[in-house]
């Protein structure tokens, strides 16, 4: 099985390429999508690495900031709406990253879809192989 990064006719991939295909879609987002010729890839890639890119970002951030105010947030010396606020900051990108990747990672399974029932079509509209000659 060969795959160039050019984009090619959609239709043209077989069942085990289709489930190829499936298979890095559900790895990384868009990758399936670009594998399979659909230019749809392009942006279900940059959304998934965006939110992956975001949850990452603030979740290091978030326990950077543990880190630093651990002997504060183990002691009962700050208010506990003050502590859930300074937690919500970076908690909410880190939620929106989430958000993002989810939403990349459905949108590149319905493509995923799309191509394995395109491939079923294709195989089954298909004539039948030639049966081999034999050398009598």
């Amino acid at each position: 099985m060969r795959f160039r990064l050019r984009l090619h006719n959609p239709g043209a991939l077989s069942n085990k390429e289709a489930w190829l295909c499936f298979s890095s879609n559900a790895a990384v987002p868009g990758t399936g999508s670009l594998l399979g010729g659909r230019w749809l890839g392009y942006p279900q890639l940059l959304l998934g690495l965006a939110g992956f890119g975001l949850s990452t970002w603030f979740s290091l951030r978030l326990f950077i900031w543990f880190a630093r105010h651990w002997s504060v947030v183990r002691t009962a010396e700050i208010d506990p709406s003050e502590m859930l606020m300074a937690i919500w900051m970076p908690g909410r990108w880190i939620a929106l990253g989430f958000v993002l990747f989810a939403a990349a990672w459905l949108w590149s399974m319905a493509t995923s879809i799309a191509l394995l029932r395109t491939a079923r079509r294709e195989q089954t509209s298909a004539p039948p192989p030639a049966e081999p000659k034999s050398r009598s």
